[in-house]
């Protein structure tokens, strides 16, 4: 989620601002009033914010966008008329009758709708989520590495000015004979190397 947000969030509290990193500006924050769209408003604004996506990526073809959206973002798009519409009097209808937990289990659903797959992000630590309720983190799907994952080595004597492995494991004895400490640890960072197409949308009007 960090990759996705821009912001890589460590252990420790600090950060990683992949913005500053890549040397480009965020885009800017969009709104979209769901709650208060006339016909072909809300279809109209998902096109404006594609043709900026690709602007951000420079000529790279993509082949649609991915959205994480929090729990009230994603109920305003699921009630509002122009996206319900869509989806009645043809086999597609039996959407609005189906699960409301992905197949997987990871989200609280997912449906695809002007050109971009809205998922109802679940992941939170305790109770605070990782997606506000009110806003989506956009993304384009499709673009070659456009996420990545990198592994340091682990904090071994002898995995120094190693390359990093995805996964290390590694046992000790216990004082006096007494067991086997066993050591597992993953040291991972995922990054976004397109920082400039990341965009987060709000559900609501722009604050005056």
């Amino acid at each position: 989620m960090g990759a996705i947000r821009g912001t890589v969030v460590y252990a420790d509290g600090s950060e990683l601002d992949l913005f500053d990193e890549f040397g480009v500006s965020a885009a800017n924050d969009v709104y979209l009033d769901i709650d208060n769209t006339t016909d072909g408003e809300l279809r109209a604004s998902i096109s404006a914010l594609t043709r900026t996506m690709g602007a951000a990526l420079d000529g790279t073809p993509f082949t649609g966008l991915y959205a994480f959206a929090g729990d009230n973002f994603y109920d305003s798009l699921v009630k509002n008329p122009e996206v319900r519409e869509t989806f009645l009097g043809w086999q597609a209808a039996q959407e609005l009758r189906g699960n409301t937990v992905s197949a997987n289990g990871l989200s609280w659903g997912v449906f695809i709708w002007g050109g971009v797959a809205w998922d109802n992000y679940r992941g939170q630590v305790g109770t605070t989520p990782f997606v506000d309720p009110d806003e989506a983190h956009l993304f384009p799907v499709g673009v070659p590495n456009l996420f990545r994952t990198y592994y340091a080595p682990a904090d071994y004597n002898e995995t120094v000015n190693t390359i990093g492995q995805r996964l290390y494991t590694k046992q000790y004895d216990m004082p006096n004979g007494k067991g086997v400490h066993m050591d597992t640890q993953m040291n991972a960072l995922d990054i976004c190397t397109r920082p400039a197409a990341l965009v987060r949308v709000h559900a609501g009007a722009a604050p005056p």
